[in-house]
């Protein structure tokens, strides 16, 4: 039986709320890992920890992974929402008019109107309204579609037998419904007194809603009277047993605002922490909750976790690397080239879980030859300066990760094949400079030969004309080959002073033009001298009103007559002049077609 205690409570102050009899342990679920080494947690604490309002405190709470505990980088509270549920169970009583003629049910109803217009939904928010007659809407989360039900709906409680059908279907309702983490299910039992024989119903359906952690909170109509016997005490029970609050309502007592019942409801919280775990496994976690009462916890179900070191892999690994010897200037020596090769590495988590790489070694031979500490990591730069030999060398690359986790890729050979020149004939045949050089002696003995071939038919057709007596058929000769003006010059040629008698008519020039440039380029010189001081168009040599002459053509090749270096202006020239180009000397002279003399040139001594 119910004391008197609770007759003056339920007298004088209309509310009773009670602590009912719900789980004091946290709800706590099993971390999301999609952010290893960062693991996300939420929990939801009871009612009683919530019931007074104020948030929880990153202080007031501890973590414990495989029982060692860890820092909280973040807390946050979510507001979700409830599942809500409204049961009439009206009888007589509800239509008992005051003298301003408004029932008890008309109050009832303007403040539950009142309150759900001014109320703000959340996503999660689904409600129900549920009366002695059916259920007149099912989980709705519009607030204004369950206010119009309500509105509508007008009985005739003067014919209505109160029952728990309501109550029994909201329980099973919300007991089935599946609601996201951290929403609350509360229903709103505003009934009269219960006859005798519902009681035992009454405790089963308690239980029932305990067990499904459901809170009823209970507005009783009636006189006060059954507040002293088991009818309002089962009422008083169920909201008590379930964490609601109980409230006796005669008609004329202030209705509680049903807002207080919601407003701590539908919330959790998510921490973050970063995990200590680098082995794959189960694991338990646990927090903690300090609280002026004490400290609740909870314990999530042990959760896998899969933990493995990076996987770096070389992307096309060189098989052989060629070395070759190259000469870049004149001046410089030759070396081989490349120094530098590009190793490239691609990395793969095994475990699905990519994290940030803080080194990564180059490893030959067994040896570190490079440590990157700096990205981009998987491109190295291996240095093969020193290896001069050809040899097989072994490559391997490891990675480690923030973690403090490493791995290595294979063991990969690489042959290193240095290539000596005068060894390898078919690259050089398939160089550039090696074609050209082929080219220019092949034409060079093409002209040689026809030069030879050109000289021994003059030296016979001379032979034929001294024996035959036809003199002026060779001035014809002359005279078709130097025109008019030139009758009187005979044949002048350049004999090179390092040859010896024997070999100068041989390898000497004939000065055949009025106009012959001397130089290096076989384009544009008459007389083509292969030698490094040897100039493009080195210099001119012309005749001239019956007199030989040569000029310099550019001044920074040098061009001597008679061991004095010419200037700008041309020089006429004598038979057995010495004329230097550029290093090489020739001795100039010229023979009288009809009365060749016979000259001797000699080395110059100086």
């Amino acid at each position: 039986m119910i004391g008197l205690c609770c007759i003056l409570v339920s007298i004088f102050n209309g509310v009773m709320p009670v602590e009912g009899q719900v789980s004091q342990s946290l709800i706590v679920q099993p971390p999301t890992t999609e952010d290893f080494p960062i693991l996300s947690v939420q929990f939801k604490p009871p009612k009683v920890v919530e019931f007074n309002g104020a948030q929880l405190e990153r202080e007031q709470i501890q973590i414990f992974e495989n029982e060692e505990k860890v820092d909280i980088l973040s807390l946050a509270q979510t507001h979700v929402g409830v599942h809500f549920t409204l049961v009439i169970n009206g009888s007589t009583f509800f239509d008992l008019n005051d003298e301003n003629g408004f029932s008890p049910y008309d109050r009832i109803r303007d403040t539950l109107e009142t309150w759900v217009s001014t109320r703000d939904f959340a996503e999660a928010d689904s409600w129900s309204l549920i009366t002695n007659e059916s259920v007149r809407i099912r989980n709705t989360s519009s607030g204004e579609v369950w206010r119009m039900s309500l509105v509508g709906f007008e009985p005739n409680f003067r014919n209505v037998i109160p029952d728990l059908e309501g109550l029994s279907t909201a329980i099973e309702n919300a007991r089935d419904r599946v609601v996201p983490f951290g929403v609350d299910k509360s229903i709103l039992y505003i009934t009269t007194p219960p006859p005798a024989q519902q009681i035992e119903a009454v405790n089963t359906l308690t239980l029932e809603a305990q067990l499904a952690g459901i809170q009823v909170n209970v507005w009783m109509v009636g006189d006060p009277y059954f507040l002293t016997n088991d009818q309002g005490g089962s009422l008083i029970n169920l909201a008590q047993n379930t964490g609601g609050s109980f409230f006796s309502y005669t008609g004329l007592e202030p209705l509680p605002d049903p807002e207080t019942y919601l407003f701590e409801s539908g919330s959790f919280y998510t921490l973050t922490y970063q995990t200590n775990i680098r082995e794959t496994g189960s694991y338990p976690l646990r927090v903690q909750v300090d609280t002026p009462e004490g400290e609740i916890s909870g314990e999530s179900v042990p959760f896998y976790l899969e933990v493995e070191p990076p996987n770096p892999i070389l992307l096309t690994p060189p098989e052989t690397i060629e070395r070759q010897w190259e000469q870049i200037t004149e001046m410089n020596e030759p070396e081989l080239y490349p120094d530098l090769k590009e190793i490239n590495i691609m990395i793969e988590f095994p475990d699905g879980h990519p994290r940030a790489i803080t080194t990564s070694r180059l490893i030959v031979d067994g040896q570190i030859v490079l440590v990157k500490d700096q990205p981009p990591f998987d491109v190295l730069t291996w240095d093969i300066s020193a290896l001069e030999e050809s040899g097989e060398h072994v490559l391997q690359v490891e990675v480690r990760d923030s973690l403090g986790l490493t791995g290595q890729t294979i063991e990969t050979p690489v042959q290193i094949l240095v290539i000596e020149p005068e060894r390898e004939i078919q690259p050089l045949i398939e160089r550039p400079w090696f074609i050209a050089l082929l080219i220019g002696l092949g034409l060079l003995t093409v002209f040689g030969a026809f030069w030879l071939i050109r000289r021994l038919w003059q030296q016979n057709r001379l032979k034929k004309s001294e024996k035959d007596g036809e003199k002026e058929s060779h001035s014809s000769e002359w005279r078709d080959l130097f025109g008019p003006d030139d009758l009187r010059r005979g044949e002048a040629r350049l004999h090179p002073l390092t040859l010896g008698n024997s070999l100068e008519d041989r390898y000497s020039f004939a000065i055949s033009k009025l106009k012959m440039i001397i130089g290096s380029d076989p384009e544009s010189a008459d007389v083509v001298l292969e030698d490094r001081n040897v100039l493009g168009r080195h210099a001119l040599l012309h005749y001239h009103q019956g007199q030989y002459w040569i000029s310099p053509l550019e001044e920074s090749g040098g061009t001597w007559l008679n061991y004095k270096l010419v200037n700008s202006h041309s020089v006429p020239l004598q038979s057995g002049d010495i004329i230097h180009v550029g290093d090489l000397g020739f001795r100039f002279t010229i023979i009288d077609a009809d009365h060749p003399p016979e000259v001797m040139v000699s080395k110059y001594k100086p």
